[in-house]
């Protein structure tokens, strides 16, 4: 229910008071050039079955289409758990950590991350699984006294990606829950 421009203030008037509103996990979604699947990706988070609270950012990496803005704008209206923010493009890993920087400062308090691309869906239940599976991994490396042991000792590529992704998400703070290229398990 709240926007925001890339210098982080309100924008056409809408309210970014605080709210007692505490996802557990925020999802980031990109969107450049994709107005037409953008509410699709929205729409599978939106969707999800899962026993903790979801937010949503949608970040405007400057796109051309003013149906992006309509779409983006609408469901951040919609719904309070869904943010619209925009910026001035700069690629895909920018709309990202501006996504990421934006739920660091408005949430302080969630514990995951998840990037979906607007040309992206997810399944009902993935966000409920991947909670799960990273948080539990998380932890474990987390209490481990030897991370770079830990991950060398993988006794398959599988098993040190999943370690590597892992290693890679203690060093944000908050766990990774999905990047493009590596994936679910």
């Amino acid at each position: 229910m709240k926007a925001d421009d890339v210098n982080g203030q309100p924008v056409d008037g809408l309210d970014m008071a605080a709210s007692s509103f505490a996802p557990r996990v925020v999802v980031v979604i990109p969107v450049f050039k994709h107005p037409g699947l953008l509410a699709e990706a929205v729409g599978s988070v939106l969707a999800q079955r899962a026993s903790f609270e979801i937010a949503v950012v949608i970040v405007n990496d400057g796109c051309p289409f003013p149906e992006t803005e309509e779409i983006g704008q609408a469901y951040a209206l919609a719904g309070e758990n869904v943010f619209y923010v925009r910026k001035p493009n700069g690629g895909l890993s920018s709309a990202r950590n501006f996504g990421i920087d934006f739920a660091a400062r408005t949430f302080p308090s969630f514990e995951a991350i998840y990037l979906l691309d607007a040309d992206n869906r997810i399944t009902t239940s993935a966000l409920q699984a991947a909670i799960e599976k990273s948080l539990c991994r998380y932890s474990e490396l987390r209490e481990s006294t030897n991370l770079l042991s830990s991950i060398c000792s993988a006794n398959s590529l599988s098993t040190f990606f999943k370690r590597f992704r892992s290693f890679f998400s203690s060093s944000f703070g908050f766990p990774i829950l999905g990047l493009g290229f590596f994936g679910l398990p």
